[in-house]
């Protein structure tokens, strides 16, 4: 039995990874451009399995015209742009990749921290007009001087809470939704509310999902409640931060720093935009999930997840366990 597998958007140079994969289940594979719901509805059609990565929304509309569809595989760890109660309804399974780039996220969102707060971008911009004098970053502080807060405690938010405590910092970190036994994690971060996090953090990471309860977490309230001087990294989702509230956070001293991977509503950032003249703000073009190891990860495993299904048994990575009592792909194992 011939299937068809179709990805929305093509964004590694080929297929030929996935081809060589799921031609272990006769697939055929079919690359998209999809921009539009429409696009992606008269490309999936007939598919019997389809896997996203930027596009979105995956509507309710774009499901039920998704008429043979098994599976849905959103290529990433978020599934905020899939319709999961729509899709559960279609029967169509949800399956995600939430191990994947957990590493290169974290060691971003650290990265960036560490620059922050050793000031580099200020050091280098003097270094560069030809101003040698380590007095121009003061006052430094010592890592193990200070406190990380982690908004968001899952395997990215964990990540990061080792390897900030590797570093000597004290590590505390807010996750209403956080499922362990303990108010104290194994790197040793301790459980707090959002309010003690906020006023206690020389440093705060964002390592949570995209939803309505986190959207614009960081905003003019929250921000009038951080502690004076800490620096704000945001790798995690765009819609966390209000922009204008961080601008102005940051032209006032009440931030220190930020760094950013993700931007609400970026890109386009215009060239004359208030965070591109910060000698205290890094901006970076929603890369943190990227490195050429990761790529590969992604890619093996969204193929060997459609094969599983295609196969007659339930991805490893299930996001809708309630569809399991009316799926389209029929008993599963």
């Amino acid at each position: 039995m011939k299937h068809k597998v179709v990805f929305s958007e093509v964004i590694f140079p080929d297929l030929k990874i996935e081809e060589e994969i799921l031609g272990q289940v006769n697939a055929e594979v079919v690359g998209g451009a999809c921009k539009t719901e429409d696009d992606l509805i008269d490309l999936a059609k007939d598919a019997d399995a389809v896997v996203t990565f930027a596009f979105k929304p995956v509507s309710a509309r774009v499901l039920s015209g998704m008429k043979k569809c098994k599976l849905l595989v959103r290529g990433g760890i978020g599934v905020d742009t899939v319709d999961i109660p729509a899709a559960t309804g279609q029967g169509i399974i949800v399956a995600n990749v939430p191990r994947y780039c957990v590493e290169e996220v974290s060691n971003l969102s650290i990265a960036m921290m560490l620059a922050l707060l050793h000031k580099l971008p200020v050091a280098m911009q003097h270094t560069a007009r030809g101003v040698w004098d380590y007095k121009v970053v003061k006052p430094l502080r010592s890592l193990w001087a200070l406190t990380l807060g982690i908004i968001g405690f899952g395997n990215i938010g964990r990540a990061s809470a080792r390897k900030a405590a590797a570093f000597g910092m004290k590590v505390i970190f807010y996750d209403p939704y956080f499922k362990g036994k303990s108010s104290v994690d194994e790197s040793g971060a301790r459980r707090v509310e959002l309010d003690e996090l906020l006023a206690k953090s020389d440093a705060i990471l964002l390592h949570a999902p995209a939803t309505d309860s986190t959207y614009h977490i960081i905003n003019r309230e929250t921000l009038k409640k951080v502690k004076r001087g800490c620096m704000l990294v945001n790798a995690a989702r765009g819609p966390l931060v209000d922009t204008e509230a961080l601008v102005e956070a940051l032209q006032n001293g009440t931030l220190a720093g930020a760094g950013l991977d993700l931007i609400e509503n970026v890109p386009p950032l215009p060239k004359n935009h208030p965070l591109l003249g910060l000698d205290n703000v890094i901006v970076t073009p929603y890369y943190a999930w990227y490195t050429e190891d990761s790529g590969m990860v992604l890619r093996k495993t969204i193929a060997n997840e459609i094969v599983r299904v295609l196969n007659g048994k339930y991805p490893e990575s299930m996001v809708n366990p309630d569809v399991k009592t009316k799926t389209r792909a029929g008993k599963l194992e």
